[in-house]
């Protein structure tokens, strides 16, 4: 039985269902300006993924598993069929969908995703046990605001017109949500061996 009751999502508008999967250290806040312009004209399921936002540990960071779970998820609210759009690690979530429950994706849209894995040197440093030790030392330092919201409008946002607090938020929520610095270890590690599977998808042609 997956942890699904700690899975934290938004569902609103009216339409086409339209899976929305942020990326690491993010949550579904990121897509708010898309939400709000496209709700009269699509359903947007938008989900924080496990220990990231308002999320427990609803899965582990297995692209594949996140897939599964949400494919279970989604049908429990009546959703055979959905639009995925994943950004980052949610395009690996994405992905995993596609290749391992094409039933479900009707169309996808990825954006910035890492699926040619990772060099071996990073490969063997985010395997080290040294990690998960450093790890649990940041997840337990404070986050200052001010700091994290001028790194966000400086590098995360192309529009600074439609820069806004919310998006501050929405990172401090996963910032500092329970374990969310190992779930980004344990996200990279599956990171560094993933190899898009390119003839596949090629061959579902969505």
């Amino acid at each position: 039985m997956r942890a699904l009751h700690s899975l934290y999502a938004r569902d609103e508008g009216s339409g086409e269902p339209v899976l929305l999967l942020h990326g690491l250290m993010a949550s579904q806040r990121v897509f708010d300006g898309i939400i709000s312009r496209g709700k009269a004209t699509h359903r947007f399921l938008a989900v924080d993924l496990p220990r990231s936002g308002k999320s427990g540990a609803w899965s582990s960071m297995a692209p594949a598993e996140i897939a599964a779970a949400l494919v279970e998820w989604l049908e429990g609210r009546g959703v055979r069929r959905a639009v995925v759009v994943g950004h980052s690690y949610g395009g690996l979530v994405a992905l995993a969908m596609a290749e391992h429950h094409p039933q479900v994706v009707s169309r996808m849209v990825v954006a910035s995703v890492p699926a040619l894995g990772l060099p071996s040197g990073s490969k063997d440093v985010f395997a080290h046990p040294v990690a998960e030790q450093l790890a649990g030392m940041i997840g337990k330092l404070p986050t200052a605001r001010p700091i994290l919201k001028n790194y966000l409008k400086l590098f995360l946002s192309g529009h600074p017109e439609a820069f806004n607090d919310a998006w501050v938020d929405g990172y401090l929520e996963t910032l500092r949500a329970e374990g969310a610095w190992q779930a980004m270890l344990e996200a990279v590690r599956h990171v560094a061996d993933y190899r898009l599977p390119t003839d596949l998808l090629r061959s579902r042609a969505l």
